[in-house]
């Protein structure tokens, strides 16, 4: 038998079996040796009276291991990561508890392990997986409890996975496919398969949720006939992107048509805000999670190409005035939560892509552009006029995908490297798209070209299409980490 203070130095005598008092108010310790390993369990009976097993104290690193009865705290003593004897994944405090996994087929669960790629998996005594985070892209240093009511995959710096135990930002529809289809005047979420018969989206059983932007639920009996006129003619859908406001999920939207801007909470479909947009031909649009919340849009009309600030508490107000901010040829915005900058995607090799911050002057918020410059250098690539963009998190990496006439960039957020990852002279698909989305988990780019077809940068998926329609740009339906942490 080791002795524990092997393990601890002089504070402890070496024992076999006893009991202390600690901060978990009753603690029994067992010390058993086996292949040359202290086994130690600790139990803590503080939380409602329940029997837990403290195994790692706030995180579990790479390579460990949480076992039925077992759990994670933060160091504040309020949150608790619980994987419970029936093989439940629970996050919890005192008062409320999240279900993360219910072993609702009554599997024998083994461990939940956080392996050597980042992905954290749930496995049953066979070796079967119940559940996963499907992150190995991610690289992830560990899984940890945080005092603020989060458990996370990442760093101390980055949050790549997350869960906050008063926040709803999954739903059930994840890993389907937004698409703000123009003719119809709708957002909808279809499934996002690969397979035949799931890329068929004229077959109802793809579609999973929809959103028919004329319906005025929400706006105020007074408003409702202006904001009807706002969704009009056939390009007045440009993007649509899935943003947490208020720590829940809402959709934010523009289109062209009638210069268009607004802002709906997702489950109850209620419109919050909008308004007709003082720069004409909107294209994209990011919110800016800041203070109460703000929109920045992205007017795209040759030399009238514009940044402009929307306060989300007044409806069709305009923009807030002296925030608008020249960029030439702008189709793209994305918030990069680390850096607390707006990217934004433009024309010319020299100046397409420029970062901004938002400052605020006696509460009023500004774009202020970084002195800094990313020309796109790489030999024989034409930017053009750049449209469409999107998030990509790989390889313990933040990069920015964006469309140019000669194919599809990545950008690297922190060393500022360029690649080109698909060529337009190698597969014309690829040549000045409009709408691109990376897929975190699969690490499947979809493009869009304003046509009725989505197409695909694996060699093995095949295109997604919807009759009589036009799609713009499409979206991955996933939590955003890049921008919302």
């Amino acid at each position: 038998m080791k002795k524990l203070t092997d393990m601890f130095g002089s504070i402890a005598k070496p024992i076999k079996y006893g009991v202390f008092a600690s901060a978990f108010s009753l603690v029994s310790v067992l010390c058993a040796e086996s292949a040359n390993q202290i086994n130690l369990k600790i139990f803590d009976q503080s939380v409602s009276g329940d029997k837990y097993q403290l195994s790692f104290g706030d995180r579990l690193l790479v390579g460990q291991r949480l076992e039925p009865g077992q759990y994670l705290k933060s160091k504040n003593g309020e949150y608790y990561l619980h994987l419970d004897d029936q093989g439940n994944l629970l996050f919890k405090d005192r008062k409320q508890e999240r279900l993360i996994f219910e072993n609702s087929d009554q599997a024998t669960v083994s461990s939940l392990v956080l392996d050597e790629t980042g992905n954290l998996i749930l496995r049953s005594n066979t070796g079967n997986i119940l559940w996963q985070t499907s992150s190995p892209n991610f690289q992830s240093e560990h899984l940890k409890v945080w005092d603020e009511g989060v458990v996370s995959l990442g760093s101390e710096q980055t949050k790549n996975w997350s869960i906050k135990l008063n926040s709803e930002i999954e739903t059930e529809f994840d890993g389907g496919i937004m698409v703000p289809e123009r003719n119809r005047l709708e957002l909808i979420i279809f499934k996002g398969g690969t397979s035949k018969r799931e890329r068929d989206w004229n077959d109802q059983g793809n579609r999973l949720w929809s959103k028919n932007l004329k319906s005025t639920k929400g706006v105020p009996k007074s408003e409702r006939a202006a904001y009807k006129k706002i969704w009009r003619g056939s390009n007045s859908i440009n993007d649509v992107k899935r943003v947490i406001h208020n720590d829940k999920i809402h959709l934010v939207v523009t289109g062209n048509g009638g210069d268009a801007l607004a802002m709906y909470d997702f489950n109850s479909k209620r419109n919050i805000f909008w308004t007709r947009t003082s720069s004409t031909s909107p294209h994209d649009v990011e919110y800016i999670p800041l203070k109460n919340g703000y929109l920045v849009v992205a007017n795209a009309r040759g030399s009238k190409s514009y940044l402009e600030l929307y306060d989300i508490r007044k409806n069709n107000r305009g923009r807030i005035s002296g925030s608008v901010i020249k960029h030439a040829g702008v189709h793209s915005v994305h918030w990069d939560a680390e850096q607390k900058v707006l990217w934004a995607w433009g024309s010319s090799n020299e100046n397409a892509l420029k970062a901004y911050r938002v400052v605020f002057s006696d509460g009023t918020p500004k774009l202020k552009r970084l002195k800094k410059t990313f020309p796109v250098d790489i030999p024989g690539f034409k930017v053009g006029t750049g449209h469409g963009g999107s998030p990509m998190i790989a390889n313990g990496r933040r990069y920015l995908i964006l469309a140019g006439y000669s194919g599809i960039l990545r950008f690297d957020t922190r060393s500022h490297e360029w690649k080109v990852i698909e060529w337009a002279k190698d597969n014309k698909t690829f040549k000045n798209p409009k709408g691109l989305s990376f897929n975190p988990y699969t690490q499947e780019i979809i493009v869009a070209k304003s046509n009725n077809a989505i197409y695909s940068t694996k060699n093995n998926v095949g295109t997604r299409e919807l009759k009589n329609a036009e799609i713009y740009k499409a979206r991955w339906w996933y939590h955003n980490y890049f921008s919302y942490e």
